[in-house]
């Protein structure tokens, strides 16, 4: 691999060639999901992932430095985990599909659950009506 291809690849994507982005994903998954495992554990690992590859695409413009894309990932990795990782400890069970079950006493989710549920649909519907 070539240390600017990453460079290259995040060029290519904003200049409208959304397909390039694949190539990130062929090339960072296997790293990204044996970090996400080490945090989140094996059930919950491959969906961190698919959520931080959704988040870095649709947040590709902030990217400051191309060259930093691998560093910038993981910290996108990195979130998703933490995030996981606090609801599992409030109680909340995520469910297979991505939605959120309620732990038993819990009337509704906790109010940044419900702002990062919102934020994350927001980007979605954006990205879908381009």
């Amino acid at each position: 691999m070539r240390p600017d291809s990453d460079k290259i690849l995040v060029e290519l994507v904003l200049s409208g060639g959304k397909l390039a982005f694949g190539a990130h994903i062929d090339r960072h998954r296997a790293k990204s999901l044996e970090f996400a495992t080490r945090i989140v554990g094996p059930p919950d690992a491959e969906d961190v992932v698919q959520d931080a590859f959704l988040a870095a695409f649709l947040g590709l413009h902030k990217l400051h430095d191309p060259d930093r894309f691998r560093p910038w990932l993981y910290g996108i990795v990195l979130n998703f985990c933490k995030t996981r990782l606090r609801l599992r400890n409030r109680g909340l069970i995520i469910d297979g599909f991505g939605g959120l079950d309620l732990s038993l006493g819990e009337i509704e989710p906790p109010p940044d659950v419900v702002f990062e549920t919102k934020q994350l649909h927001l980007l979605v519907l954006a990205a879908v009506d381009k």
